[in-house]
């Protein structure tokens, strides 16, 4: 098995569960989606979830100098946006989501 070091601000998520059907656990919990969402989010990908598997260092802010601490680490399953196809990666024979850590919306507390 080989590591990577990812680079700052970069997150590799293993995909989980069902996320077509995610609308109704959101409403759950409390977040209020506009009945548009989903019909805007699926035209270039949806509101995924995943268990976060790795991590680069955290991002800078727009002044460049500030680091921004992400709310999750490696084993939390979160939920996030799933922009397009070009965004999987295959490590150690493992298909695996990249985003960028802004892309991460929240994390999935049971």
């Amino acid at each position: 098995m080989t590591d990577i070091r990812l680079l700052r601000g970069r997150v590799f998520i293993r995909p989980t569960g069902d996320n077509y059907g995610y609308a109704e656990s959101l409403k759950r919990a409390g977040l209020v989606m506009p009945q548009n969402y989903e019909i805007e989010r699926t035209q270039k990908g949806q509101c995924v979830r995943g268990i976060v598997v790795a991590m680069g260092p955290p991002a800078f802010a727009r002044d460049q100098e500030t680091e921004i601490p992400p709310d999750f680490k490696v084993g939390d399953e979160v939920l996030h946006l799933g922009m397009n196809d070009s965004r999987w990666v295959m490590w150690n024979d493992e298909r695996l989501r990249a985003c960028a850590q802004e892309e991460v919306l929240g994390v999935i507390e049971r």
